[in-house]
C-alpha cells in the first residue's frame, strides 16, 4: 500500500467520488469543515511495491478533494508508477497516430487536449506521460471519521509482507466508466505484476468488506489511464487503437512488446580478484524464449530459486508466478544431446551462455548507467532479478521452501548425481572423497545412500572432520599429517586403493592424486570439481591401461529440468545480498557449506 489519499472540505450531495462537484450557491449555508484527517492516515507507510524508472518512495500521501458525503473522508488505496523515459518515448509516438485519427482525446487528470499537443514532440512526453500515474487498488470510497484508523490500520497489516515486484505493461486497452460518460484509453498489466497485484486487490477488498465499504469490480483489470474522451466511443476507439497497433506495434498490439525496465540490486563483478560490489543495475524484460565464464564485469551466482515475473513471448513451459530454480545446465529436450539418453549436457543455448549474452539477439540484459554486464553460466543469480533462457529454468512445487531448494540449483545435486549417474557405486565399495565442502558432504551422503562402506574423507582442514561424520564419512585422512603423496596413503590404508573416488575441489594436482589412489583393474575416479581457466591434468598412460577410469561429471549428469531430487543441513548460514562478501570470506575459513543470501533485505 503506497498511497492512501483521504479528502476534507466542503460537503456535498453527490455520491460520484470521482468526479468534479460544482461549487455550491453562495446562498447556501455553509457546513463546518471537516477536521484535518488523523497522523496514521497520512504518515506513508513502508515502500512495498517497485514503482518503475526514478519514482521516489515514501513520500507522504496526499490529500485531494474528492468530493464527500457530510462527516466522511473519500479513501484511495493505489500503486503510484512514472513511466520510464524509454517507454515514454515509445508511448508518445502511438499516442500522436491515434490522435491523428482520432481527435477528442484529452490528457487524463490534466483535461487538455492531445491534438493542441501534437505541434511539439516532446509534449506529449513530457505532459500526457511525464507525471506520477496510479494503479487502484479499490474503489475510492467514502468511509466515516471513526472507521479511518481501523481501515488504515488493516490495509498495512494485509499489505505489509509484500515485496517489490515487476510491473509490466503490454497492452493498449480501451473501455468505458460505469456511467458510461467517459471513454479511457489505457495500458494495462497483462503480464510481470498481474499475480502480486491482483493478491494486493484481494487484500483491500477483505479490508472493505469488513466495514462494509463498496469492494472492487468482480473483474478488475489493473491498468493506468493515460488519455480519454467524452461518452461512449470505446468501439470507434478500440477499430482505431487495433489498426495503429498492427501499422506501429509498440505496447500492445500483435507484437506485445515490452518496453519496461526494472531497476534493482545486485552483485556486480567489475574486475576478477576484486570483491563484489553492490550496484543499481537495469534489466530488460525477456525476450523470445527467455525467462558468461571468464568475462567481466558480469554478475555472478548460479544457485538459486525464486519466482517468475514475467516470460518473454512464445514461452509455454512457465508462466508469472511460478516457483522455478534456474539450471545453468540447460535441457531442451531437443537438440542431440538432450535426445542421446547418453549424456545431460544441452547445445541449446551454450554458445549465448559461455559468452554472456542471451540467444535471440546475442546481448546482456544487464547494465549500470549504459553499461553493459555479461549474464554468468546462463543464470546471474546475485541479483534481485535475473533473465534466463526458458530451457534454464525448472518449475518446482510452490510449497517447496526457497530458501533450502536453492541448493538444487548445483552443489547438493552435483554431489549427489556424480555418485548416483556417472559413476554409479556398487553396494559394499570403498570411496574417498577429496575435499569436504557443500559437493564432497554431497557425495558422501550418496554414497552411503548407495551402499559404500568405507567413506573417506580427504581435507586438509580438520574442523570439517566432526561435520562430516553427519553425512556419512567414517575415515578422514589430512595429507598435511603424512610425508608421502596422499595417493600412496589411501593405497596403503585400503589394500590396493578404492574402488571409487571422487575430487571435489577444483585442483588438478588432486584430480592426479584421486586417480591414482584407485585400485588397479576397475578403480573409477569422478572429477566433479572445476579447475581455473587454462589449467591442465596429467597422469602416466600406465595408470589407464591397467584398467583405472577417469572421468568426469556436470552437475551430477543429471536433467535438470526433468529428474527429481536433505538439503536443511547443507545451510550453516543466512545473510543478505549486501552482505556477499562476507559470504565468501566465510567460505574462505571453511567453516560454511552454503549461505543462503535474502536478495530482498
Amino acid at each position: 500500500m503506497d498511497a492512501l489519499l483521504a479528502s476534507y472540505g466542503e460537503s456535498s450531495s453527490s455520491s460520484d467520488y470521482d468526479s468534479e462537484s460544482e461549487s455550491p450557491p453562495q446562498t447556501t449555508p455553509q457546513p463546518p469543515s471537516l477536521p484535518p484527517p488523523p497522523l496514521s492516515l497520512l504518515t506513508p507507510p513502508n515502500s512495498l511495491f517497485c514503482p518503475l524508472d526514478n519514482l521516489q518512495m515514501g513520500q507522504p500521501s496526499r490529500v485531494r478533494n474528492f468530493p464527500h458525503v457530510e462527516g466522511n473522508y473519500a479513501l484511495h488505496v493505489f500503486i503510484p508508477v512514472q513511466l520510464p523515459q524509454s517507454a515514454r518515448k515509445e508511448a508518445a509516438k502511438f499516442l500522436r497516430k491515434v490522435s491523428l485519427v482520432f481527435p477528442g482525446l484529452h490528457v487524463v487528470d490534466a483535461d487538455i487536449a492531445l491534438e493542441n499537443l501534437l505541434s511539439d514532440d516532446q509534449k506529449v512526453e513530457h505532459i500526457a506521460l511525464g507525471r506520477e500515474f496510479h494503479i487502484s487498488l479499490g474503489r475510492t470510497v467514502p468511509i466515516r471519521v471513526h472507521q479511518i484508523d481501523s481501515v488504515v490500520a488493516m490495509l498495512r497489516q494485509k499489505l505489509q509482507s509484500q515485496k517489490q515486484y515487476w510491473i509490466d505493461f503490454s497492452n493498449w486497452e480501451v473501455f468505458v466508466n460505469d456511467d458510461n460518460t467517459r471513454t479511457f484509453l489505457s495500458l494495462e498489466v497483462k503480464t510481470g505484476g498481474l499475480s502480486e497485484i491482483t493478491k494486493q486487490i484481494q487484500a483491500v477488498n477483505e479490508v472493505y468488506r469488513l466495514h462494509n465499504l463498496p469492494e472492487f469490480y468482480k473483474d478488475p483489470r489493473p491498468h493506468i489511464s493515460v488519455a480519454w474522451a467524452l461518452g461512449d466511443v470505446s468501439d470507434l476507439l478500440k477499430r482505431v487503437v487495433e489498426e495503429e497497433s498492427k501499422k506501429h506495434p509498440t505496447i500492445g498490439g500483435s507484437s506485445l512488446k515490452r518496453v519496461f525496465t526494472v531497476k534493482f540490486s545486485a552483485a556486480v563483478a567489475w574486475e576478477a580478484n576484486k570483491e563484489l560490489v553492490i550496484e543499481d543495475v537495469e534489466v530488460a524484460p525477456p525476450q523470445v524464449g527467455e525467462d558468461p565464464e571468464g568475462l567481466f564485469p558480469c554478475i555472478l551466482g548460479h544457485e538459486a530459486a525464486g519466482i517468475v515475473e514475467s516470460v518473454g513471448e512464445g514461452v509455454t513451459d512457465v508462466q508469472p508466478g511460478d516457483h522455478v530454480i534456474p539450471c545453468y545446465q540447460a535441457e531442451c529436450k531437443e537438440c542431440k544431446f538432450c535426445k542421446s539418453g547418453k549424456t545431460n549436457l544441452c547445445g541449446k543455448v551454450r554458445a549465448a551462455t559461455g559468452v554472456g549474452v542471451m540467444m535471440n539477439d546475442r546481448k546482456s540484459r544487464f547494465s549500470v548507467n549504459g553499461k553493459p554486464i555479461y549474464h554468468f553460466m546462463g543464470t546471474s543469480t546475485f541479483s534481485q532479478y535475473t533473465v534466463v533462457h526458458n530451457v534454464s529454468v525448472a518449475k518446482i512445487d510452490p510449497q517447496a521452501p526457497l530458501d533450502k531448494v536453492c541448493l538444487l540449483g548445483c552443489g547438493v545435486a552435483t554431489g549427489l548425481g556424480a555418485v548416483w549417474n556417472t559413476a554409479k557405486v556398487e553396494p559394499g565399495s570403498n570411496v574417498a572423497v577429496f575435499g569436504l565442502g557443500t559437493v564432497g558432504l554431497a557425495v558422501a551422503e550418496g554414497a552411503k545412500a548407495a551402499g559404500a562402506v568405507r567413506i573417506i574423507g580427504v581435507d586438509i582442514d580438520p574442523k570439517k572432520f566432526e561435520v562430516a561424520k553427519n553425512f556419512g564419512v567414517n575415515e578422514f585422512v589430512n595429507p598435511k599429517d603424512h610425508d608421502k603423496p596422499i595417493q600412496e596413503v589411501i593405497v596403503d590404508l585400503t589394500d590396493g586403493g578404492v574402488d571409487y573416488s571422487f575430487e571435489c575441489i577444483g585442483n588438478v594436482s588432486i584430480m592426479r592424486a584421486a586417480l591414482e589412489c584407485c585400485h588397479k583393474g576397475w578403480g573409477t575416479s569422478v572429477i566433479v570439481g572445476v579447475a581455473a581457466s587454462g589449467q591442465e591434468i596429467s597422469t602416466r598412460p600406465f595408470q589407464l591401461v591397467t584398467g583405472r577410469v577417469w572421468k568426469g561429471t556436470a552437475f551430477g549428469g543429471f536433467k535438470s529440468r526433468s529428474q527429481e531430487i536433505k538439503v536443511d543441513e547443507y545451510i550453516t548460514h543466512n545473510l543478505t545480498l549486501g552482505e556477499i562478501n562476507k559470504a565468501f570470506d566465510l567460505m574462505h575459513e571453511g567453516g560454511c557449506l552454503r549461505c543462503v543470501l535474502a536478495v530482498d533485505e
